[in-house]
């Protein structure tokens, strides 16, 4: 009888690769994890059409990307040209549509994961082309539907499924045991919606249980009912089928699935069995069975073998050789016959063995070969027969008819002793009926004794008792029948095995294709998922490296694509406490946030919120940490601003305080300053004093009413504003402000448009401006304000958009004035803001070497502000030099 083993057959893969690295790649990556595609590499397009015309055996045809586009297209076309029966698959970027306009079965984008959707492609190109040779004409079998019993609103449950709902076929579960109970039809799955009533769901396995179905039992839940559901039905249901969103789409395929497994674990279980009782069988066989390896070392025994062999327990003789049980003159010739057997043939041959406990046999040895299964080697199977018996009564046999010798004095003969009958069985070594064995390994018989002058003469051959030897005859006759039995039990018994273990092993590929595709389409989700998640996702390792990043998180650092982040070098601040927070992560068992900055691509930093958890892996020493990364950089420069508004109310609000009481302290000196003045009595000198103390009471108010504003901006509504008043009102004011040795002029345009705004709004302005441009004049010089009405036609980068603007400039004149960084003043900054809020442009720019122009564009009252993405928005600063 001859085993055959079923094991998955090879795919030759021919890869055009002019890289060297694309080479290495996917021959490192395909060696371990895709046994079953073999590879050959060549660099060059016409050497591959080379081969294809002068070798066969090659299943597919893999183009890879660093293929020139045109080379590729000629090379596939002339594939299908010849109408080669090989599958095509082309990997590429931008020209992956024209390679299936030209005939490419697969196309493969290049990515982060080529090398894991490359094989599957590979085996699906190469399995189309074999449908299409075995039917080419006959259009697809259409699966049957899958029949599930249901727990639940049917109705709602297939209004849910719509398109998907032919897929399966539902029936209420008290309809499918009725038509069970009634002897129609049957179900290949129950399905339970937690959302019924427990009551509901308990009757439900209360009923599946009496009827005795062994179909599968899947819970259908809801998200947030997850959790109770896994505790209330663990060991009850087979699966737990959560409602996420697409579940409808994934429903059917879900649950041919979970058939699919527990069918396999079913299988798996009754092999089991089988297997224990085929074990079980051949431990009572009365014939020894002995299982060899191609090097003779004994692999297993039955309990009659052992006892055969005199060992106890199975230690004693498993994984030693089985020649250290053979006499020396037969080890050669075992040797043989095992290796013989091994390489496919069917033998027998006798041996003299001598067993643990120095006992001689001769036995009988039947050989089978067994063909090699997946991760085994073939063996050899043997049935032992113990013939000393047979031999024993043989050899008496032979003696009784061998002539006596004559001799000078006839003597009595003695009786036959059991010492001669065994010294001559012990003298045939080896009877041999494999035709390879030569004679000269058969032991020859006994030389007759000589005889002559001097010797004694030798005793003639017993008599053996005629009756003795039929029964020795029947006793033999009756043990060869029962061999035969023997044996032709053990025939049938391997032969329904091996056709068992065919079916079951067949089944088992099926089975694991199936789960391999779920698997594999779970992976592809999760990979689209964490491709197109608007928050960034990436991956470390123990040492903090990152190893894998998702387009958002690439995005959010500044980067075109994760690539160029992960060669972009380590992008965190400060290497101490991103250690700390690796190490954290590495020991904590739930999920740990961080908030830490990380360097842009252009330089600037990212506010990140990091949360972390070490994630589960297959091999040790590889463990990885997935990181869900927040962009918060918006949100902390808001929270800023707002920190800053809440501090400028602050101060406005001290200041009008502070402007209230000084207005009280100005009423009173300017009615003190009206009553002296209202004297008549005074002097010329006291008149003068009086007037001028009215006139700095008088600015005294100005400047309080100015506080005053300041600290209540926002309050007044918008109005048409003369920017040459506003200039001259606040004069004496920016006159204080500005150094004595710095020199103040006014050049105002006689006429000039309105702008809309509030007074006090623009006065800040001024006076912030007044201030910078004193503190570019560190060694003094002149601050020149002039106005003027412009029109602007053209928009450029550095200037404001186009349209009609009343411009005000403070033009310093100085040493340093051109070389302070004056865009970095607080009266700037300032200034700034209060611009803004007159929807105006500030613009900053070096005249000369000592000279500083701030130019502030304020759009007419009567003219809208046109805007562009491409130029300075209003309120922008620019400053050239």
């Amino acid at each position: 009888m001859k085993l055959v083993a079923q094991t998955a057959r090879r795919t030759n893969v021919l890869y055009v690769a002019p890289e060297g690295r694309e080479a290495r790649l996917a021959r490192g990556a395909f060696d371990k994890s895709h046994p079953h595609l073999t590879l050959e590499f060549t660099n060059d397009v016409n050497d591959a059409r080379r081969h294809l015309k002068e070798n066969g055996g090659i299943d597919a045809l893999l183009v890879g990307w660093s293929v020139g586009e045109t080379d590729a297209l000629a090379l596939i076309a002339h594939v299908r040209q010849q109408s080669l029966p090989i599958a095509v698959i082309a990997a590429g970027e931008d020209a992956l549509e024209r390679y299936a306009q030209a005939g490419a079965d697969e196309c493969v984008a290049r990515g982060a994961s080529f090398l894991a959707r490359l094989p599957d492609a590979i085996d699906g190109a190469v399995a189309k082309l074999q449908a299409a040779a075995a039917r080419p004409d006959d259009a697809a079998e259409a699966p049957r539907p899958l029949r599930v019993a249901y727990v639940g609103d049917v109705q709602f449950l297939k209004g849910s499924l719509g398109a998907d709902r032919t897929l399966l076929h539902i029936t209420p579960l008290a309809q499918a045991v009725a038509e069970a109970d009634a002897g129609r039809g049957g179900v290949d799955v129950v399905l339970l919606d937690h959302s019924a009533r427990d009551a509901d769901t308990g009757a439900a396995l209360a009923e599946v249980k009496r009827v005795g179905w062994a179909v599968p039992v899947a819970l259908l839940v809801d998200p947030p009912d997850e959790t109770a559901a896994l505790r209330n039905f663990d060991g009850v249901v087979d699966e737990c089928l959560v409602k996420t969103p697409g579940w409808t789409a994934r429903l059917a395929r879900r649950l041919s699935t979970v058939r699919a497994r527990v069918e396999q674990a079913r299988e798996l279980e009754a092999l089991r069995g089988k297997e224990a009782r085929l074990r079980a069988l051949v431990d009572r066989l009365p014939a020894c069975v002995v299982r060899l390896s191609a090097d003779g070392a004994v692999l297993a025994m039955n309990l009659v073998a052992l006892e055969l062999v005199g060992a106890t327990e199975p230690r004693q003789i498993l994984r030693k050789p089985f020649q250290a049980l053979v006499n020396p003159l037969d080890i050669d010739t075992c040797t043989g016959f095992v290796h013989r057997v091994a390489g496919g043939e069917q033998r027998s041959i006798e041996l003299s063995l001598t067993t643990l406990t120095g006992t001689g046999r001769v036995v009988e040895a039947t050989a089978v070969p067994v063909a090699p299964e997946e991760g085994r080697p073939g063996s050899v199977l043997m049935v032992l027969r113990d013939v000393t018996e047979r031999k024993r009564l043989e050899t008496a046999l032979e003696q009784t008819r061998r002539p006596e010798t004559p001799s000078p004095e006839p003597a009595a003969a003695p009786a036959p002793s059991s010492a001669f009958i065994v010294e001559h069985s012990q003298a045939i070594a080896l009877t041999v009926t494999d035709p390879a064995v030569t004679p000269a390994a058969v032991a020859a018989p006994p030389e007759p004794p000589v005889s002559g002058p001097g010797v004694a003469p030798a005793a003639a051959p017993p008599a053996v008792d005629p009756g003795q030897l039929r029964d020795m005859e029947a006793a033999l006759t009756r043990l060869c029948g029962q061999a035969r039995v023997t044996f032709q039990e053990l025939e049938d018994a391997l032969r329904e095995a091996e056709a068992q273990h065919d079916a079951a092993l067949a089944r088992q590929h099926e089975i694991h294709a199936q789960l391999e595709a779920a698997h594999r389409e779970r992976w592809q989700s999760y990979e689209a998922f964490v491709s197109g998640a608007q928050l960034g996702i990436f991956q470390v390792d123990a040492q903090g490296a990152v190893v894998e990043a998702n387009p958002a998180f690439a995005r959010a650092l500044g980067y075109d694509s994760p690539s160029d982040l992960l060669t972009a070098g380590a992008p965190f601040t400060d290497p101490v406490a991103w250690a700390g927070a690796v190490e954290s992560w590495s020991a904590a068992t739930a999920p740990v946030a961080f908030e830490t900055r990380w360097k842009r691509k252009d330089g600037a930093l990212a506010v990140l919120r990091l949360t972390g958890q070490l994630r589960h892996q297959p091999e040790p020493g590889d463990a990885r940490i997935e990181i869900v990364a927040e962009n918060l950089t918006a949100l902390r420069a808001l929270e800023a601003q707002v920190r800053r508004a809440r501090k400028w109310e602050d101060v406005a609000r001290s200041t009008t305080g502070i402007a209230a009481d000084l207005r009280g302290l100005v009423d009173g000196m300017s009615e003190s300053a009206r009553q002296v003045l209202q004297d008549t009595a005074l002097d010329a000198t006291t008149r003068q004093q009086a007037a001028a103390l009215e006139a700095a009471v008088a600015r005294a108010a100005e400047l309080s009413r100015q506080l005053v504003a300041f600290g209540r901006r926002g309050v007044r509504a918008p109005e048409p504003l003369d920017v040459n008043a506003v200039v001259r009102a606040v004069e004496d004011l920016m006159r204080r402000l500005v150094d004595d040795h710095i020199e103040l002029s006014l050049d105002l345009a006689p006429s000039l448009e309105l702008v809309e705004g509030e007074r006090a709004v623009l006065e800040e302005a001024l006076v912030n401006l007044a201030v910078a441009a004193g503190d570019a004049l560190p060694a003094g010089g002149c601050v020149r304000i002039a106005t003027a009405s412009v029109d602007v036609s053209t928009s450029t980068s550095a200037g404001p958009p186009a349209g009609e603007y009343v411009a005000l400039s403070l033009i310093t004149q100085g040493w340093g004035a051109a070389t302070r960084g004056p865009e970095s003043s607080a009266g700037v900054t300032a200034a700034q803001r209060a611009i803004e809020r007159l929807s105006g442009v500030l613009i900053v720019e070096a005249v000369s070497d000592e000279s500083l122009a701030f130019c502030v564009y304020l759009p007419q009252a009567s003219v809208a502000i046109l805007t562009d993405d491409s130029h300075s928005t209003a309120g922008d600063v620019a400053v050239r030099g």
